[in-house]
């Protein structure tokens, strides 16, 4: 994880100013159709994610990136989110979201 600092010159007469952290506008990601999904052999399910504020407003400019974690023959994941299932087996999907500047957050589907 990095977290990018922004440090502000100072001239001699001014008191020093702490480096400003960029800060996430993402409280948590909304993984549609859900969290725990069952898919029978051979299928297709397209996942979509919304990252939201501590407001729970919708998150503008956010790049979302989708990874499978399992065997192959099980299902594979798409980067787009479109999951091809394989076999009968259980298979993990690790979504990830950002905004330009800030912080990824995860969630494991």
């Amino acid at each position: 994880m990095i977290l990018a600092a922004l440090l502000l010159l100072q001239t001699p007469t001014q008191p020093p100013t702490p480096a400003v952290a960029l800060d996430n506008p993402i409280a948590k990601l909304v993984v549609s159709p859900g969290l725990r999904v069952t898919m029978t052999a051979q299928d297709t399910l397209r996942l979509s994610t919304t990252g939201v504020d501590s407001l729970g407003k919708a998150v503008p400019n956010m790049q979302v990136s989708y990874v499978g974690q399992g065997a192959y023959f099980e299902a594979k994941v798409d980067p787009d989110g479109l999951i091809h299932s394989g076999s009968t087996g259980s298979f993990t999907v690790i979504v990830s979201a950002r905004v330009p500047g800030g912080r990824a957050v995860r969630e494991v589907v």
